[in-house]
């Protein structure tokens, strides 16, 4: 392709293409000339589809560069593709487009991170004594539609920490159309005694009195500070994982790592040594 014709240019000529036969079209109505122009229609209709699926392409190629750049620059693992870490979608609200269709895991990047800070409420679990905090970052890719044989994704980046024991699910994410679907199917709202937290985030959990030590005050209010305000998080048994609905982003990942440090940070000691108790029990 010459390099003055790039994908807008040729975009737009395609779509001014197609246009000016519609218009055409209707002016004239049926008859030779409408037969005349019904190819020019077609191949700029499929210059268009072509575009707009060599562009998804592109642009997860750009978004996988700089995601290894990343790796790389922080000595973090990094593959292409790795559908194992899958497994931290089980339970998540993304766990039905897991479950069927076509999916995969890329730009995955791990870790196992070193804060300087002691782990899990310095309870000395599983992972703690310096061990530091095993961390997965992936893109969700999931197949939405197919269609001439082209194939359009959909992507949520994951940013996932593998905890030392399990604890009760629990979920906060900021008020919206979702969180309006959970409440009139029963969740648990206003889980804490906070009105700004509360206009500003749903909380939705199976054990109210854990999650509720968990969301403690000091966390309610860190959460609503501006690097950290907005963000959806969850605790599902081993995980804490938080979301977008995008390819992964370098420019937001120290954000996303932040929030799950800070959730983590403010557990306190005791709800870690009831989980350990529980699990030795069971």
């Amino acid at each position: 392709m010459p390099a003055w014709l790039t994908h807008r240019r040729l975009g737009w000529a395609a779509a001014g293409g197609a246009a000016f036969v519609i218009v055409v079209g209707r002016i004239a109505g049926d008859g030779p000339l409408l037969d005349a122009l019904s190819p020019l229609f077609w191949l700029c209709a499929g210059t268009l589809i072509y575009l707009a699926y060599t562009s998804q392409s592109r642009r997860h190629r750009v978004l996988s560069r700089a995601v290894q750049q990343w790796a790389q620059e922080r000595g973090w693992a990094y593959a292409p593709r790795d559908d194992s870490v899958l497994a931290v979608l089980t339970g998540s609200p993304f766990e039905t487009r897991y479950a069927s269709g076509e999916h995969m895991a890329v730009d995955v990047v791990r870790a196992c991170r070193v804060t300087g800070r002691p782990s899990w409420g310095g309870a000395m679990l599983e992972g703690d004594a310096g061990e530091g905090r095993d961390t997965i970052s992936f893109t969700f890719a999931y197949l939405v539609r197919e269609k001439y044989g082209l194939k359009v994704w959909a992507d949520v980046h994951m940013v996932a920490m593998r905890l030392p024991v399990a604890l009760p699910r629990m979920l906060v994410q900021p008020e919206g159309v979702g969180t309006a679907v959970a409440k009139a199917a029963g969740a648990i709202d206003h889980l804490i005694e906070s009105a700004d937290f509360n206009d500003a985030y749903f909380a939705g959990a199976e054990d109210p009195r854990t999650a509720h030590a968990i969301l403690n005050a000091r966390l309610a209010q860190r959460l609503l500070e501006p690097d950290l305000a907005g963000g959806s998080w969850e605790i599902n048994g081993r995980w804490i994982r938080t979301w977008d609905a995008t390819g992964t982003r370098v420019d937001v990942l120290d954000d996303r790592l932040r929030l799950l440090d800070t959730v983590v940070d403010h557990i306190p000691r005791h709800v870690w040594l009831d989980a350990r108790s529980d699990a030795r029990r069971g």
